[in-house]
């Protein structure tokens, strides 16, 4: 984890698995022969968190390290939201003193919460790996083997007395509920080892994503042809498994990261890959675009957030292809005796019965107040709701195009169609609609 003359940033809270660390690391620098420079975050969220700074800085004082303390107000008291604010600051300061590594006091327990939180999510085999030993090059956890009973043995051995988070018992958090009530609830009840097996886990699983990886790298170099460009052809070649890591890498080589990226986004790319419609986009978070034209795959990222005017096109009889300019988009509605078949998925194509719905119908973005009936739920919701949950970011959602039929939402265009329009064992004609992107 740490080589000769490298500094090691040290992030300590001034609990004890951070304290654990820090002493272990010092008694080891010279071994190392590495430098350590201390970090210390006040989130501002608790109000004698002004102790734990004093009490860190006394620890940098007593081992004569250098340290630097932060204190910030977050908007939000989340635990997504104080985590983002950690590793920026862990960042910050890295890049600052030009420290190569940054050391964290995660344990095994910590990894056993992390491996169950992740499983809870929903999370695929990348989220279920847990807590990474080495992380990027340079995140390291080197305790990450130990036990927390180990570490209050090592703290007591020397004769400290950590500082203690009581925001660790507040239930609100959703690791905190995992570590008082639901592990010790299956050790009691169904596996009284169930940590060493969530550990055990997250081993086997970095072991074969390492593996997928290396068969990944290999995909993605064999269906690129630019640094943001990839083969359609080639890149249906592989596993669907194979396929998901290639995005992921390819999000990873544009932007540096894959963070903020959730398996909706990534269907939501391999949908519009595996679709009938040659060229269509699909607008992702940190400001990329993911486009299609026939053979070629394209990420890239805006040049700046795209900004979209109120719009509204009418759909009629007549035409049977209407443009909608202000979106590059294209929708094509016509009307059929006969059932379908097969019944498209609603997200770029869908059916709708034409006993309920009637021509002229319209294409607009969405305006205060908006609501509709989404398909498969139970009553009525916001778009605007609708729209936060299905994770589009906030600067795509005025684009975000809505079939409509008088005053009501027939198709939230991209993601749902509507429950009030759907057919039924009633229906004679359908309305057969289709939406795709265009370059113009």
């Amino acid at each position: 984890m740490i080589s000769s003359k490298e500094t090691v940033l040290v992030a300590v809270s001034g609990g004890p698995d951070s304290l654990a660390l820090l002493h272990l690391l010092n008694n080891l620098k010279n071994q190392l022969g590495c430098h350590l420079h201390i970090a210390h975050l006040n989130h501002g969220l608790r109000p004698n968190a002004i102790e734990d700074t004093n009490y860190v800085c006394q620890q940098a004082k007593i081992l004569n390290l250098s340290v630097t303390v932060r204190t910030i107000s977050l908007s939000s008291t989340s635990e997504a939201s104080a985590r983002q604010a950690r590793y920026q600051f862990l960042e910050q300061v890295s890049n600052r003193i030009k420290a190569s590594k940054i050391a964290l006091g995660h344990h095994v327990e910590d990894q056993a919460e992390t491996v169950l939180m992740r499983l809870l999510r929903g999370s695929g085999t990348t989220g279920l790996q847990g807590i990474l030993k080495v992380r990027e090059d340079k995140f390291i956890r080197p305790l990450l083997t130990s036990s927390r009973t180990e570490i209050e043995e090592f703290i007591d051995a020397l004769g400290l007395t950590p500082r203690l988070d009581e925001s660790n018992m507040d239930r609100s958090y959703l690791r905190n509920q995992i570590r008082i009530d639901l592990i010790p609830h299956l050790k009691k009840h169904y596996n009284p080892n169930i940590q060493e097996s969530l550990n055990r886990t997250a081993e086997i699983l970095q072991l074969e994503s390492d593996f997928m990886d290396t068969i990944a790298n290999t995909a993605f170099n064999a269906c690129k042809t630019e640094v943001n460009i990839l083969k359609r052809n080639e890149f249906l070649m592989h596993h669907p498994a194979i396929q998901r890591r290639i995005l992921r890498l390819a999000i990873t080589k544009q932007i540096g990261l894959s963070t903020n990226f959730y398996y909706k986004h990534i269907e939501a790319m391999i949908d519009l890959i595996n679709g009938h419609l040659p060229n269509g986009r699909v607008h992702l978070p940190n400001n990329l675009v993911f486009s299609r034209a026939y053979n070629k795959l394209t990420l890239e990222q805006s040049p700046s957030p795209l900004k979209t005017i109120a719009f509204q096109y009418e759909v009629t009889a007549s035409k049977n292809i209407t443009d909608l300019p202000a979106i590059d988009g294209r929708i094509s509605a016509s009307v059929k005796s006969n059932l379908p078949i097969k019944y498209p998925d609603g997200k770029f194509a869908a059916v709708f019965d034409w006993n309920i719905s009637r021509f002229p119908l319209s294409v607009r973005n969405r305006r205060n107040g908006d609501s509709f009936h989404p398909f498969g739920m139970k009553g009525r919701k916001k778009i605007k709701d609708f729209l936060i949950d299905a994770k589009v970011p906030e600067v795509e959602r005025d684009r975000i195009p809505l079939l409509v039929c008088g005053t009501q939402i027939m198709w939230v265009i991209g993601y749902r169609t509507s429950n009030l329009f759907r057919v039924n064992k009633n229906t004679k004609r359908v309305l057969y609609v289709t939406y795709e992107n265009v370059n113009q």
